[in-house]
């Protein structure tokens, strides 16, 4: 539904009712096999699930006991296939596949109401008296300790998602050659609810210089945000409100060609072409939106005369090759090396599927660095639409906006490379030593064109302060660069004579402009500083080892047990994963008031030697904190994006399983598995904020690492 109150009220008690079916979870999967002839197989699966959605957040919900679901989830699929053998070298085969994914989400908070309107009294938080339910629950308060309140923005959620994809193959053998051709297309559909740019029941950043002294170089930190918050001095307050839906449409087409040759007994080649074709992503009844950059007004694509697409144009010269080669030296020896492009098939639904007008996510700050916007009384301004039927209405000052760039949303591209040699050792061990590189061009970024062109000259540096813009607009495009390069090694030993080995390491260099494609912005976004972008990925690890093995006691039965020994040492396997890897990076940052420069992150000044003390939590800090300062002046710190690296891990799980055989293919396993056996915590990364009272400290752990674990199970198979 529209934001308003018209069925929001049906809706929700919809969602309260299946939030309480918590028994009534269930999956489905079925497959039928049709063999119309001996030469044609048609098939069909359905698959369904009906799951939960949990949530997270900083506070106890009005039942402090209470530990109900957030929210359902149900995704359907349904996908239908043939492969038919037209003669003895020509087969034909395709695939249809549908899916759908629908989602209702709804935070624990929920059943508060309109918290932050009613029962605090603040103007414009919640639903700001439009009677629409749906902005329900407590708002966010950033004090400078803990934050108060309901922080998660993405919620709540109403999503129709649905994905329609055919493939269709044709293969000829002729001689030598292994010729292939097929099409691919996907249809991408999303209905959305979700007002999720910022906190859709309003947000309060509480104004951390209003409380510090203008003179003498102090630093505003924590302590000076908490005084604002006593005091009710707000410096920002921002709202999210859905107001139209958010819909997109979205074509995905492919065709190619491949000629697999077996050019001798000793040299396969792989050759191939692919041509690629991405129309532009429009919405249910309109087309995308952009921002007119010389009036900052919005234009809507098929409405008050616009064109479908304001500008945008799809290219169609995507054209991507790929070689492959296989040299056979010998019966132990392979050499393999591969060239490929491949451009980017990122759904710009994710990206661009809800900015101004659909989601209208504002901000009201005060412009002085010292100042603060107004006080908790006065809340957060009403937040108005604009006619849509114009097409073409003002940008609102205080609103987030992504704008796509007329003549540079073409797909960017990713060039990949190896070379790598595969030796068969004795003991059926192979050992593969691989170079991999990759080198990605055009990746989607925003840049802030908004971001002051001098450093130091504050909001009233930025471009379009003349024209009352006084925050970041986001220009969305073809920007980023990303290059990795890897020495890889990999040992295999396929599960012969009880013993299975599988083991990787990797000595790796990633180097991008940010860590994500298409949602995703910059670090530095003055044009004279765009530069230091490019760093260390926040993802790179330069080691990485990785090792799994399966090992079958040499004491296996053939039947059932003849004798009391037998049963005591038969059949037992030990199975066990081992992992070590270096640490990532993270930037090292400082205050950037008196940089004074917006879109931009200030970095610290190396002031010495950095050096590891290596203590977790309250026991101290990972690295001494005096080698980092904050820098004095107008300029940026001397220190780069990802410059310094965390600590790295190990891992080690094992598991002991014990068969017994039942006769014929029934069969018992009695199972013990360990995790982190050694019960070796996996740290995160310090606090890199010279302004906080825990800089240097590490107070997390990697997410997908837990303390030493064990788990029993039994399983009969039959």
């Amino acid at each position: 539904p529209n934001s308003g109150g018209v069925g929001a009220g049906n809706l929700t008690n919809n969602y309260l009712r299946n939030e309480r079916r918590t028994t009534d979870r269930h999956n489905f999967d079925v497959k039928v096999n049709f063999n119309r002839t001996s030469a044609h197989q048609i098939w069909g699966k359905w698959s369904y699930l009906d799951a939960v959605v949990d949530d997270r957040t900083y506070f106890l919900g009005p039942d402090p006991n209470s530990e109900g679901d957030g929210g359902i989830t149900h995704v359907t699929q349904l996908t239908f296939g043939q492969t038919w053998t037209l003669g003895s070298t020509l087969v034909w085969d395709t695939t249809f596949g549908f899916s759908q994914q629908k989602q209702d989400v709804l935070g624990p908070d929920f059943q508060a109401g309109n918290f932050g309107l009613d029962v605090l009294g603040i103007p414009g938080t919640n639903d700001q008296g439009i009677g629409d339910t749906r902005y329900a629950g407590y708002p966010r308060f950033d004090t400078g300790f803990s934050l108060l309140g309901n922080y998660e923005g993405w919620m709540p959620i109403f999503r129709d998602e649905r994905t329609y994809s055919i493939a269709t193959n044709v293969t000829k053998v002729r001689g030598q050659h292994e010729f292939r051709m097929g099409y691919l297309g996907n249809f991408l559909y999303l209905d959305h609810w979700q007002p999720e740019l910022d906190n859709p029941r309003g947000r309060f950043q509480f104004a951390t210089n209003a409380t510090a002294l203008r003179g003498g170089g102090q630093t505003g930190n924590f302590y000076n945000q908490y005084a604002a918050f006593l005091l009710g001095l707000v410096g920002t307050a921002a709202k999210s409100v859905q107001y139209e839906e958010m819909t997109t449409r979205e074509w995905q087409h492919g065709l190619y060609f491949r000629d697999r040759w077996s050019v001798s007994p000793k040299v396969t080649l792989d050759l191939g072409l692919r041509w690629e074709y991405y129309p532009i992503m429009h919405r249910a009844d309109r087309g995308l939106e952009r921002v007119d950059l010389n009036t900052l007004e919005v234009l809507l694509g098929g409405r008050g005369g616009n064109p479908e697409n304001v500008g945008l144009s799809a290219a169609k010269d995507n054209f991507a090759p790929r070689l492959g080669v296989v040299y056979r030296l010998n019966d132990e020896t392979v050499v393999r090396s591969g060239y490929g492009v491949t451009y980017n098939p990122m759904p710009w639904g994710r990206p661009l599927r809800g900015f101004y007008p659909a989601t209208i996510a504002a901000s009201f700050f005060q412009n002085e660095p010292f100042g603060f916007y107004g006080t908790l009384d006065e809340g957060i301004p009403l937040i108005t639409g604009p006619d849509l039927n114009s097409g073409r209405f003002p940008l609102p000052p205080s609103v987030d906006m992504r704008t796509p760039e007329p003549g540079n949303v073409d797909r960017g591209h990713i060039q990949s490379w190896n070379v790598a040699v595969e030796r068969r050792l004795p003991l059926d061990i192979a050992v593969d030593v691989a170079y991999v590189g990759t080198r990605g061009d055009g990746g989607y970024a925003d840049l802030d064109i908004n971001a002051p062109t001098e450093i130091g000259t504050g909001n009233e540096g930025r471009p379009y302060a003349s024209m009352g813009r006084f925050r970041d607009l986001k220009s969305w495009g073809q920007r980023l660069k990303t290059r990795y390069h890897a020495l890889q090694v990999a040992v295999n030993r396929p599960f012969t004579r009880g013993l299975l080995l599988k083991g990787a390491y990797t000595l790796g260099n990633a180097k991008n402009m940010a860590d994500d494609d298409g949602w995703v912005g910059l670090t530095f976004n003055t044009p004279s500083q765009i530069h230091r972008n490019f760093a260390p990925a926040g993802f790179d690890r330069r080691h990485n080892f990785q090792i799994g093995f399966v090992y079958q006691l040499p004491w296996q039965s053939s039947g059932g047990y003849s004798n009391v020994a037998g049963a005591i040492v038969n059949d037992w396997q030990v199975n066990g994963t081992f992992g070590a890897f270096s640490g990532t990076p993270f930037t090292v940052t400082a205050s950037g008031t008196v940089l004074d420069t917006p879109g931009n992150t200030q970095t610290a000044d190396l002031v010495g030697d950095v050096r590891k003390v290596g203590n977790i939590g309250s026991s101290g800090t990972y690295y001494d904190p005096s080698a980092w300062a904050q820098p004095e002046g107008v300029r940026f710190g001397n220190t780069e994006r990802n410059q310094f690296r965390g600590p790295g891990g190990v891992n080690l799980d094992l598991s002991l399983f014990r068969a017994f055989p039942l006769g014929d293919t029934r069969r018992l396993e009695f199972r013990l598995e360990g995790f982190n056996i050694t019960n070796t915590p996996k740290f995160g990364n310090p606090n890199g904020s010279v302004t906080s009272g825990n800089f240097m400290r590490i107070l997390g752990t990697l997410n997908g690492y837990s303390e030493r674990q064990f788990r029993l199970g039994l399983r009969f198979a039959f």
